[in-house]
Parts: C-alpha cells; structure tokens; sequence
C-alpha cells in the first residue's frame, strides 16, 4: 500500500506542477488536490496501524509456535 500512495503523491505533485504552468484560477482543482493529500495522509496512518497490528499478531504467533512443546508435554501428562 505503501508504495501506491507514493505513486499517487508522485502525480499529485506533477499536476501542481502543471497547474503553476497554467494561467487562470484552479480552485476547485486545488480543493481537490487538497482533498487528495488529506486522504492519503489518512490512508498512511491506516497502513501504518496494520503493518504495527500485522507485526504484534506474527509476534504473538511465533510466541505460540515456542510454547507449542510445552504444550505438547502437558496436555502427554494429563
């Protein structure tokens, strides 16, 4: 995901580019592009959380793959 919001801001950039290249006003354009920034910024942070969710989940599985012995001996005993 990380890589597609990059690629998004990368032609966010090049269209404010172009519109500075444009006389006249662009303002509902630039509401637009602001809107576009906005989102992506929130769609970071979404990514971010995941990629954090998405870490504490594979380390809390590797925690279970280390007491599977453990577990193993007990539930033998029982």
């Amino acid at each position: 995901m990380a890589g597609r919001i990059a690629d998004a801001r990368a032609e966010i950039v090049k269209r404010v580019e172009a519109l500075r290249q444009l006389p006249g006003l662009h303002k509902t354009e630039q509401r637009a592009i602001e809107d576009a920034l906005n989102n992506l910024r929130f769609l970071e942070r979404e990514d971010a959380q995941i990629t954090e969710q998405r870490r504490k989940a594979e380390v809390a599985l590797e925690q279970l793959h280390l007491l599977e012995p453990t577990i193993e001996r007990l539930q033998n005993q029982g």
